[in-house]
């Protein structure tokens, strides 16, 4: 699809999920840096791959998103692959991410899209 065109050619870590919060999109950039394909995580919850302590920030950026309302620059920390294996300082990726509904043309949000920049 078109969206599925612009999220690969952004350089930056981009996903989207439906109003409930499941993967609809995971570019390339995602893959690269969690180390979890595309295939293995979209259709499941974005919650299963957020760290607990940002599943309640998780939770209000698809809420204010689904009300219109879009956000910048806000910390959520992503889960890698076999994390549980990794030493403790590398077991995810920490993004600032900006969040922006999209929505069908009877104003249903059809999707939520995040758009980060990973932290040093």
């Amino acid at each position: 699809s078109e969206m599925t065109a612009l999220m690969e050619s952004v350089k930056a870590p981009v996903m989207a999920v439906d109003q409930w919060g499941m993967l609809l999109q995971w570019n390339s950039m995602m893959e690269n840096l969690t180390q979890h394909s595309k295939d293995s995580v979209l259709g499941r919850p974005l919650d299963n791959f957020v760290t607990e302590a940002h599943r309640h920030v998780l939770k209000n950026l698809i809420r204010d998103a689904i009300g219109h309302v879009d956000t910048s620059n806000v910390e959520l920390s992503i889960l890698k692959a076999n994390s549980a294996s990794l030493p403790v300082g590398q077991r995810r990726v920490d993004l600032k991410v900006s969040t922006s509904g999209r929505f069908n043309p009877s104003g249903a949000c059809t999707s939520v899209v995040f758009v980060g920049v990973a932290s040093a």
